[in-house]
């Protein structure tokens, strides 16, 4: 576990590296509509418990 600069104010928790992130829509546990989206200039991975990314 790190964390980095978040350019709008705080840190971002990281792990392995990669920045972690909540989906907003994802509401329940084992949700994961956030997988494989572009948004914000790039797609967004789900972490596998392994801590490498889900790709598809």
């Amino acid at each position: 576990m790190g964390k980095l600069p978040n350019p709008a104010g705080g840190h971002v928790v990281t792990y392995n590296g990669w920045p972690l992130y909540r989906y907003a829509a994802d509401r329940a546990p084992g949700q994961h509509r956030g997988q494989d989206v572009f948004l914000n200039g790039g797609y967004w991975y789900v972490m596998k418990p392994d801590g490498k990314p889900l790709m598809p």
